[in-house]
């Protein structure tokens, strides 16, 4: 729509001389405020024509981007249209050709790189870019003549004839013609020509020396061969005279001159062609003489060349010649002489303990053969030391100073001895205690009774020396005791070894043992009176495993002596892990039970009324019963206990008559 928005895009107003030019598509009506109606026609925009030229570069370079002729250059101008209603765009021309030529002809070139296109007439359309084409041309290789020089020297004698081989040498030049500019450039490998020395020529002498025969000359491309000659004169023959001489030395092994030099001598002279080099000689004296040999005290001849003693012919070519005799010294008297060094390690008796300590000097004893004269020479001259070695269990009382350290001695010294003495150590002991500790504790495991404590002492002792171990004494005995009777209680729990002793040894560790005890409960007073009036009493004697107190002596009463001594009367004391055995008699027997009394010979009976006091003499562990029985042992702790109950049954008789008669009083 335009901008009023009363009309579409591309459309505007008619104007009278558009009216009917232009395809209307409608017409607007419009009614105005009087309700006139107006009609308004409508005429199309002109198209937007939008114009672009393409262009077509050719250009002709060389690698180096350097231009080398006028670029190639076309031009297509192409117009588009664009309906202003419909948008529609069409072209003119719809399409075109760029022209195109040939890659022009450049001298000293050749094209390298020839892009599609360039030569080429390419269709090209609106919406394209320019073209750019570059082609490349490769410089043409230049002309290339390479040329030889030579210089050639001759060596000839006065009559032309050939001394030497020639002296050649030679230069190489290029010439190179640029392919564009024509240009010529040279290059040499070599653009000099060298010269040598004249060639020293035997029996001839140069005359004629031409300057560049021996120096060197800088040529061009342009330049010719040379060639030069050297004339050589023959010179007159040489002579030479050379005297020859021959020398016998006498020598000992060591090069010491025993006697003078012998010397003779052989004069020859030579006489040489300078050209031919032909020889020939005279001569005076060509022999050289020898000479006895001779003989020296103490010496005896070794090496002796046959030339000493013997005539030789020589030539001028013989070279002087030299002999030497040898005389070994003889051989001395030889021997060696030692002196050694000895340390012994003994104990305070002298005994051994360790093996000797020894060392030795040595030396060479020479006596000369000429003059007898007694040299010596150390082979080794100290006597070494050693540490005083550690011996186990012992230490060192008594160390010469030199038996520890070294000593410088002479051939003349004489041998040495030093004794280390030693003590024996000490034997290493540990005592050792090791106690048995028994422990009386009730079921709260609270102490009841005085803890029973044992206790042995044991030595071990190491030998020093051996290092044996012995212990003193080899075992020995924690000692035991019964278990305690407690007032009121009986044993619940106890190991065998709480009343056993034990064997030890060093080894052994301390011992702990606990017996624990449980709490009894007691009759009543009143329930006694009551069994005992019914005639239903039961008695029951709790035999306690520790102290069992069987009696046939009667019960005394109101603190009434008792008649007669008891014939038997033991206390066994019974080890056992198990509880109290109680012991039931027929019932109608009043119960009672044992209590512990501040009387160590008392045994406290606890019944009807207040407690009474049974007096019994108590003997030892392990004492006979019944006229020297044995005792029953822990297996046969039930028929004891029976033993006893009827012991005390015999007491509780007693005491239920004495109840029966207090009620009658």
């Amino acid at each position: 729509m335009n901008k009023a928005g009363l009309f579409p895009t591309g459309w505007h107003f008619a104007t009278g001389a558009e009216l009917g030019s232009y395809i209307q598509p409608e017409a607007l009506t419009l009614i105005d405020r009087n309700g006139t109606v107006i009609t308004m026609y409508l005429a199309k925009d002109a198209p937007t024509f939008e114009s672009k030229t393409i262009t077509k570069t050719v250009r002709y370079q060389d690698g180096d981007g350097h231009q080398l002729s006028d670029d190639f250059i076309d031009a297509v101008t192409m117009t588009k249209a664009t309906d202003a209603a419909t948008g529609e765009v069409t072209y003119s021309p719809v399409d075109a050709t760029f022209k195109a030529q040939a890659n022009p002809t450049i001298k000293g070139y050749t094209v390298v790189t020839n892009p599609v296109g360039a030569e080429a007439t390419d269709a090209v359309s609106y919406g394209e870019d320019d073209v750019d084409y570059i082609v490349i041309y490769q410089k043409n290789a230049p002309t290339i003549t390479a040329k030889t020089i030579t210089k050639t020297v001759h060596y000839q004698d006065t009559d032309a004839t050939e001394l030497a081989p020639d002296f050649t040498d030679t230069a190489v030049i290029t010439q190179s013609v640029d392919a564009v500019s024509g240009e010529p450039t040279y290059t040499a490998t070599d653009d000099t020509l060298a010269g040598q020395a004249n060639p020293v020529l035997t029996g001839y002498t140069v005359i004629t020396n031409p300057a560049n025969a021996t120096t060197s000359q800088t040529v061009t491309f342009d330049d010719s061969d040379a060639v030069y000659t050297v004339v050589y004169q023959k010179k007159a023959p040489e002579t030479a005279t050379k005297t020859i001489t021959k020398t016998i030395h006498y020598v000992d092994f060591q090069g010491q001159t025993l006697a003078p030099d012998f010397a003779d001598t052989a004069v020859i002279t030579k006489t040489i062609d300078a050209v031919t080099g032909e020889v020939s000689y005279t001569s005076r004296d060509d022999e050289l003489a020898g000479n006895p040999t001779p003989t020296f005290k103490g010496y005896q001849l070794t090496i002796n060349p046959i030339q000493a003693t013997t005539t030789q012919t020589v030539t001028f070519d013989s070279a002087n010649s030299s002999y030497t005799v040898v005389y070994a010294k003889q051989i001395p008297a030889m021997s060696t002489v030692f002196v050694t060094k000895t340390v012994h390690y003994q104990d305070a008796d002298g005994k051994m303990i360790a093996p000797d300590f020894t060392d030795t000097a040595a030396f060479n004893r020479s006596v000369d053969p000429v003059n007898d004269a007694v040299t010596y020479t150390v082979i080794d001259d100290v006597l070494d030391g050693q540490v005083n070695p550690e011996v186990t269990g012992y230490t060192v009382t008594t160390s010469p100073t030199n038996a520890t350290m070294s000593q410088t001695v002479t051939a003349q010294t004489s041998d040495v001895t030093y004794t280390v003495i030693y003590s024996k150590d000490a034997p290493t002991t540990t005592s050792k205690v090791i106690t048995k500790t028994v422990h009386y504790v009730n079921e709260q495991g609270q102490q009841i009774a005085p803890d029973f404590v044992a206790s042995v002492t044991l030595t071990k002792s190491i030998d020093a020396v051996t290092g044996i171990v012995s212990y003193s004494p080899q075992s020995a005995i924690l000692d035991a005791q019964a278990n305690p009777m407690v007032s009121g209680y009986q044993i619940l729990t106890s190991s065998t070894e709480a009343t056993q002793q034990q064997v030890v040894t060093f080894a052994d560790d301390n011992q702990n043992f606990t017996v624990m005890y449980q709490k009894m409960t007691p009759p009543t007073d009143s329930q006694i009176d009551k069994d005992i009036d019914t005639g239903t009493a039961t008695n029951t004697v709790t035999t306690v495993e520790t102290g069992t107190a069987t009696s046939t002596t009667p019960v005394i009463i109101d603190n009434e002596t008792p008649p007669a001594t008891p014939t038997d009367t033991t206390i066994t004391e019974t080890v056992t892990s198990e509880p109290a055995t109680a012991v039931s008699e027929p019932v109608g027997q009043p119960t009672i039970s044992v209590k512990e009394s501040q009387d160590d010979n008392a045994v406290v009976v606890a019944g009807v009324g207040d407690s009474t006091t049974v007096k019994t003499p108590v003997t030892t562990k392990e004492q006979v019963i019944n006229n020297g029985q044995q005792l029953p042992q822990t297996s046969e702790k039930q028929s004891s206990a029976a033993v006893v109950g009827l012991g005390l049954m015999t007491t509780l008789f007693g005491f239920i008559g004495l109840k029966l008669k207090r009620k009658e009083d």
